[in-house]
């Protein structure tokens, strides 16, 4: 709504807000091989080889921390304040007899002026599962519109204009679950302090095999469910 009634000053206000760069020494970067443990998973189990290997292959022509930014440019007129972490460790549920029946967000250190498929991709594939997102993806796609038509009945686009946007950023959703979700599944918990002293190979070894078959498959599942709903075809055909 601000955007509408006050384009210029949200403008500004987008600038100033500090984007989080995802930067590191080349020579320390596992950000590729990591990558590559979900869509050589995924391969195993799928005949679509080559659009795969392609979507590996324009993902490799940014440099990582120039893909990250890319996914979080702003685009109007899709784009809006977000949260920029936008996970379960951030939400507070309130509870009336075992069932949810509010919500309070926290921790915005990380928001900036973005994309609103960063947010939705990263928490919709981080916080479900394969069945999940089989029997409400739709659903959860229709409750997040009515959410935002209720704010501003006339957000600039339609909702299949969204989905659409959607569908070619929905892989950024795959970069930080690559890491992350892993290790959520990990049953063996690395401790940092000793983790910080290994060699680059060991670090490697240990964030390629994280969780195990358990964490390939879950990673494997973000990326056949990428496949499966052409969102993998539109990050090839429209992304940026």
């Amino acid at each position: 709504r601000a955007k509408r009634s006050r384009p210029s000053e949200t403008q500004t206000l987008g600038q100033k807000l500090p984007h989080k760069r995802f930067q590191m020494d080349d020579s320390e970067d596992m950000s590729r091989p990591i990558w590559d443990r979900g869509f050589n998973a995924a391969k195993k189990q799928c005949d679509s080889s080559q659009l795969l290997d392609k979507v590996r292959a324009k993902m490799d022509t940014y440099r990582t921390d120039e893909l990250w930014g890319v996914f979080r440019k702003p685009k109007e007129p899709f784009a809006a304040f977000i949260h920029g972490d936008f996970n379960r460790n951030n939400l507070l549920f309130k509870y009336v007899d075992d069932k949810a029946v509010n919500v309070k967000f926290l921790d915005f250190q990380a928001s900036i002026y973005s994309d609103p498929s960063v947010d939705l991709a990263f928490f919709l594939y981080m916080n479900s599962t394969q069945e999940t997102r089989d029997n409400h993806w739709e659903d959860f796609f229709k409750t997040y519109w009515e959410g935002v038509v209720s704010i501003e009945p006339k957000p600039g686009f339609s909702y299949d204009e969204f989905l659409k946007h959607f569908a070619s950023r929905a892989l950024y959703g795959y970069l930080p679950c690559s890491f992350f979700l892993p290790m959520m599944l990990d049953t063996e918990k690395a401790v940092l302090a000793e983790f910080l002293t290994w060699t680059y190979e060991q670090k490697l070894h240990r964030m390629t095999t994280t969780a195990g078959e358990v964490g390939d498959k879950a990673i494997a599942d973000i990326v056949l469910d990428l496949l499966k709903r052409g969102f993998l075809e539109e990050f090839l055909e429209n992304f940026p």
